[in-house]
């Protein structure tokens, strides 16, 4: 008898003291890790904004390459990630953040465009 209980999510094999550890679970949950880690595509990058600090005006678009399924943006040297950060989330938002996603691009305004430098995180849709 292989493993007596699996994880809850991906059904990874949970032994007891007395199952008998089998190889092929072992494969198994390798295949499972495999598969699931494949799927955590994702890119980090940054660039400079353009804009000034007491101006929201301007803008400028961040090549991205592919469309994003998750998008967050932070202002390096924050003190604080409830005002330093807006999340974007596909379908495209309103833009009332300052940050809209446009295909394969996306758009910072205001806050975002603001000087210094800005780090985002993008996930590939799968």
């Amino acid at each position: 008898m292989s493993s007596s209980s699996q994880t809850a999510n991906y059904g990874l094999n949970q032994w007891e003291a007395d199952d008998q550890v089998l190889r092929e679970d072992f494969n198994r949950d390798n295949a499972i890790l495999e598969d699931r880690l494949s799927r955590l595509d994702f890119v980090l990058g940054g660039y400079a904004g353009t804009g000034t600090a007491n101006n929201s005006a301007g803008s400028q678009t961040i090549q991205l390459g592919f469309v994003p399924s998750l998008l967050i943006v932070f202002q390096k040297g924050a003190n604080s990630v409830n005002n330093r950060a807006a999340l974007a989330v596909t379908p495209d938002i309103n833009g009332s953040s300052g940050l809209v996603l446009t295909g394969t691009s996306f758009r910072v305004e205001g806050y975002y465009n603001q000087p210094g430098t800005h780090v985002y995180l993008a996930w590939r849709q799968i």
